[in-house]
């Protein structure tokens, strides 16, 4: 990859009216645009075309120059980023896993100085270049293992968002990760106050919070529900630890801390409203806190839906409730070959299993619900989302 090529005024010209295109269909063709060639320039409009509705602001902006698919995958959202930001400030940040530098342009607006590393000296590179296209001038790039700068300043907090050893798509620990942060904790607390980790969705929390010394927060963050990462922040002298369901919406942010709730958990048959926590929720496990805090009812340990006799404000999707059928044979012969959403919760089939066995089409409205109620039996449920 030319950098300074493909950053030229006709090159970004080029790509810039060509977004729209099908990449694949460029990079057959055989002309150049002043010495890049179509495959690369295909590249890049694909790229553009992949950060479209995660980095927005980045789509059309000229001048600048994107890596390879990987790269920008585990790139955080803009919203992510931003949101991650929003609590902290300072004088100087060392960002020890700086990537793409979405997160480290983020934390750049909230502190004086900020100290990227990379050990992938085209992505710092590449980085480097952007930052200064976008005007951040207190982003300086260090290439190689940022470590190595932790006794040279004063740190108020160093970011890190490690790298996944294992391939293995299974719930993982942080010792598959790297840089180690579970090895090196007490060497970087030794140099800044603050520590603050971004987990990908499958970590192991309870291992996490047991490997990690200081910890003092766990924040689960979704976008419109569903988990995108979790934030992990050590402080020296932390004594407990807080948990945070996060729900960034589009137009705002729900944040649930969640506390112990001495009350045990209240169990009921399908009432008139069925209640879907967000997936931040789910995955703290927060399940008396629901339960407490809104006023819901669930129906068995391990089915985590919730209802109730009203309908009212709920992190999560709520449901009016048409029908609650016995799951049988019999039952079940009035749904076939018709259209319906699906949903599956402490069942015996998974939803791919269910549409096969009954020919259900994934259309319309109408959902059918299949979970278990606490004296085992099992139910369907039709319901429609109550908006």
């Amino acid at each position: 990859m030319n950098l300074e090529l493909l950053a030229s005024e006709a090159v970004q010209a080029f790509i810039l009216q060509h977004l729209k295109e099908d990449p694949h269909q460029l990079a057959l063709k055989k002309n150049e645009v002043a010495g890049v060639s179509m495959p690369e320039i295909a590249q890049q409009v694909a790229a553009r075309q992949r950060i479209k509705a995660k980095l927005p602001k980045l789509y059309d902006r000229a001048g600048l120059v994107f890596p390879p698919k990987l790269n920008l995958e585990q790139s955080s959202s803009e919203q992510t980023a931003k949101y991650k930001a929003a609590s902290h400030n300072g004088t100087r940040l060392l960002d020890l896993t700086g990537g793409l530098g979405i997160d480290s342009m983020a934390f750049a607006e909230r502190f004086e100085y900020l100290t990227y590393c990379e050990h992938n000296a085209a992505l710092a590179k590449l980085a480097a270049h952007n930052f200064k296209i976008l005007g951040f001038d207190n982003i300086s790039v260090h290439i190689g293992d940022g470590t190595a700068l932790l006794k040279t300043q004063a740190w108020d907090m160093i970011y890190c968002d490690p790298d996944r050893r294992s391939k293995v798509q299974r719930a993982f620990k942080l010792e598959d990760c790297e840089p180690s942060v579970i090895a090196l904790q007490d060497e970087l607390l030794a140099n800044s106050a603050k520590l603050l980790i971004k987990a990908p969705p499958m970590l192991d929390l309870q291992q996490a919070q047991s490997a990690l010394k200081h910890l003092s927060s766990i924040e689960v963050v979704a976008v419109k529900g569903e988990v995108k990462e979790l934030l992990l922040l050590a402080e020296l002298n932390a004594t407990q630890v807080m948990e945070r369901a996060v729900n960034i919406g589009t137009d705002d942010t729900v944040t649930d801390i969640i506390t112990a709730d001495a009350e045990p958990l209240a169990y009921s048959d399908p009432q008139r409203y069925l209640y879907l926590p967000h997936g931040a929720l789910m995955k703290l496990q927060a399940y008396d806190y629901i339960s407490a805090q809104y006023g819901v009812h669930k129906f068995a340990k391990h089915s985590h839906v919730f209802t109730a006799d009203r309908s009212f404000d709920f992190p999560g999707r709520r449901f009016q409730v048409m029908e609650v059928l016995p799951y049988d044979k019999r039952q079940m012969k009035s749904f076939l070959k018709k259209d319906y959403l699906v949903i599956a919760k402490n069942f015996p089939l998974t939803v791919a299993q269910l549409r096969q066995k009954f020919k259900l089409k994934d259309a319309g409205d109408k959902y059918l619900i299949f979970t278990t109620l606490k004296d085992g039996s099992r139910i369907v449920i039709t319901a429609e989302l109550d908006l």
